[in-house]
C-alpha cells in the first residue's frame, strides 16, 4: 500500500496533536507493580534439552580419533603381522 502526501488525511492524528498517555489516564487500567527480580528476560530451558546439551558436550569430549587403536594397526603393519581377509570385507559391504 502506498501512501502518497504530505499531510495526514485526519488533522487530528497529525504529530503534533498527539499526546502521551500513562496508564494511570487510561480508566480500567491498573498499574502493575514493579519486582526487581522479574527485571531482566528470562528463559526456561527445558530437562529434555538440558540433557541434549550434556550428551553434546560429552560427544565433543571424545575424540575423533582412537590413538591407541591406530597404533596398534601401525604397528600391526610394521611388524608384518596385519592381515586383511578379503572374505571379511565382502561380508561387511554385504551386510551379512
Amino acid at each position: 500500500m502506498k501512501i502518497h502526501g504530505e499531510r495526514p488525511l485526519d488533522p487530528q492524528v497529525s504529530g503534533n496533536n498527539v499526546k502521551k498517555v500513562s496508564r494511570a489516564q487510561v480508566p480500567g487500567v491498573q498499574k502493575r507493580p514493579v519486582n526487581p527480580s522479574q527485571g531482566s528476560e528470562r528463559v526456561d530451558i527445558s530437562e529434555r534439552a538440558k540433557e541434549a546439551a550434556r550428551l553434546l558436550e560429552a560427544i565433543k569430549a571424545i575424540p575423533d580419533i582412537r590413538a591407541e587403536k591406530v597404533d596398534e594397526i601401525r604397528e600391526a603393519i610394521n611388524s608384518g603381522k596385519y592381515r586383511i581377509d578379503p572374505m571379511k570385507i565382502a561380508e561387511k559391504i554385504l551386510g551379512r
